[in-house]
C-alpha cells in the first residue's frame, strides 16, 4: 500500500483516487498518508471547493499554505463553533443533521472556530475522564464524508489542553485527513484573491491574539450569533440556553459572491438555530463588506 501511494503522489491525486486504487477506505488512506508524513516524506495538499484534497509531492523550502480552490464567483460553506466535545450538553450530537445539511445542499466545506474540546478544569461537567477519552470520543463521533473537507481552529479550551497537559490538539487530530488544522486563536485561508481570517479568543494564553488588518473576520468564543461592521460571530453548537430565552445553539450557512478580481463582494447569512428539536432558519441577512482596500493578506 506504501508504495502504491508512493507511486501515485509522483502524478498529482486525490484521497478519493487513492482509496480507489489501494482498495482501502479514505480514512484508512488518510491514516497511512500520515504515518509516510511522519516518516519525513513532503507532501502538498491543494484544497478544492467541491471538497477534494490533492496530494502530490512537496517541497522542504516552501512552507504549505492555505489556499481553497473556487470554481466560478461563488463559495458556500457552514461555519460551527464551540463544540466542546466531552461535556454532557456538547454539540457533537448535532454534527451528524448538520454534514446531512451539507450534502444535500451540495456543500462541501465547513469551517471550525475552536473550543472543539471542553478540556481539563472543567470535570464536573464533563463524561469523559480524560482528555485522552475526549479526543477518541471525537474521532470515533466526528462524520467522516467523501468531499467534505474541515478547516478547524483551535480556541482557550483547546489551548488549555496544551498548557495543562502538554497535548497538541491540533497533532492528535491529524490522523483525519478530512480534518485541516489552520492554528491556535487565530487562522487564514485564502479565497481567490482575498483572505478570510478565522479567530477565537485565547484568554488562557501567554501571547494575546495578535491585531490585524482584515477584510473579514469570522469569530467563535462568544456563543451567540452577531455581525458587527466586518466581523461575524458564530453561535456555539454546544446545547445551551442564555438567559432570557436567547437561543444560542445553532450554525451559519454562507455564501460569498466575490467580484470580476476575485474580492470577496458581499455575502449571504443563513443563521440556523435549534428549536423545538430541530434547526430553524432564524435569520437570513445578506452583507456587504464595508470597505474595498484590494491588498491580499
Amino acid at each position: 500500500m506504501k508504495e502504491i501511494i508512493l507511486s501515485q503522489m509522483q502524478l498529482g491525486t486525490t484521497l478519493e483516487e487513492l482509496s480507489k486504487v489501494t482498495g482501502q477506505s479514505e480514512k484508512r488512506v488518510g491514516m497511512v498518508l500520515k504515518m509516510l508524513e511522519n516518516e519525513g516524506y513532503l507532501f502538498h495538499r491543494a484544497f478544492d471547493s467541491n471538497g477534494n484534497i490533492k496530494y502530490s509531492y512537496g517541497d522542504l523550502f516552501n512552507q504549505e499554505d492555505y489556499t481553497l480552490n473556487i470554481t466560478g464567483n461563488e463559495l458556500r460553506a457552514l461555519f460551527i463553533s464551540d463544540i466542546h466535545a466531552g461535556r454532557f450538553n456538547d454539540g457533537m450530537p448535532f454534527l451528524e443533521n448538520i454534514f446531512e445539511y451539507a450534502d444535500k445542499n451540495n456543500i462541501h466545506v465547513i469551517f471550525i472556530l475552536g473550543d472543539v474540546f471542553e478540556g481539563p478544569g472543567f470535570t464536573s461537567r464533563t463524561f469523559c475522564e480524560s482528555t485522552d477519552e475526549e479526543i477518541r470520543y471525537f474521532l470515533k463521533n466526528y462524520p467522516f464524508k467523501s468531499n467534505m473537507i474541515s478547516f478547524v481552529i483551535y480556541g482557550n479550551h483547546d489551548l488549555a489542553i496544551a498548557e495543562l497537559e502538554k497535548i497538541d490538539i491540533a497533532k492528535r487530530l491529524a490522523v483525519r485527513p478530512d480534518i485541516i488544522n489552520l492554528g491556535y486563536g487565530v487562522g487564514k485561508i485564502c479565497l481567490k484573491n482575498d483572505t478570510l481570517w478565522l479567530q477565537h479568543n485565547l484568554v488562557l494564553a501567554k501571547q494575546p491574539v495578535p491585531t490585524f488588518n482584515a477584510r473579514l473576520i469570522y469569530k467563535g468564543h462568544s456563543h451567540l450569533f452577531g455581525i458587527h461592521d466586518n466581523i461575524v460571530n458564530v453561535p456555539a453548537l454546544l446545547n445551551e440556553q442564555f438567559p432570557m430565552d436567547t437561543i444560542s445553539t445553532g450554525f451559519l450557512d454562507t455564501t460569498f459572491f466575490f467580484d470580476e478580481d476575485g474580492y470577496i463582494d458581499s455575502e449571504l447569512i443563513r443563521h440556523f438555530a435549534y428549536f423545538h428539536d430541530k434547526f430553524c432558519l432564524a435569520n437570513e441577512i445578506s452583507h456587504s463588506l464595508l470597505f474595498k482596500v484590494k491588498k491580499k493578506i
